[in-house]
């Protein structure tokens, strides 16, 4: 049924009740209808980047340290170390977990051998546990350049 309303734009009248702002965020009522505003909350609670910020988290961070993402979202995290040794080529990775005991390397960066830095990047899931370590070689690298988190 089309009806018209006030400022003379038609709408469709659906018999059909609207979200709410808490059933939008959670995504999981298929019997309600989502307004524009439904939408742009539900992104803004859950959409990668949206609402979020860059922080330098240096001074917060250690190679080999265990961190855990409880903002609620998916961050995105980029970090590097520096090192002035041309020898004793070193590997460092960027691993994610969801218990702390599993462990999937998300990106690695090689240090040593002319390779003065090694960078790394990549996101981590809500839950998820987060750490950047050497994984293998004698170099031993103990200071960070920079460690950002987009969250």
């Amino acid at each position: 049924k089309t009806t018209q309303s006030i400022d003379g734009d038609a709408y469709v009248e659906l018999g059909v009740a609207l979200s709410s702002q808490s059933d939008a965020e959670m995504g999981a009522d298929n019997t309600t209808v989502m307004t524009p505003l439904r939408v742009k909350q539900q992104l803004a609670a859950h959409a990668f980047s949206v609402g979020q910020v860059w922080i330098d988290e240096t001074a917060n961070r250690a190679l080999g340290g265990t961190y855990q993402n409880t903002t609620g979202k998916a961050i995105f995290v980029a970090m590097d170390i520096s090192d002035n040794n041309n020898s004793n080529p070193s590997e460092y990775y960027l691993e994610v977990s969801t218990d702390e005991s599993t462990w999937m390397p998300i990106c690695a960066g090689d240090v040593g051998n002319f390779n003065h830095s090694a960078g790394c990047s990549g996101i981590v899931p809500h839950g998820s546990y987060y750490r950047y370590r050497k994984f293998s070689g004698p170099n031993t690298v103990t200071a960070l350049a920079f460690w950002s988190e987009l969250k």
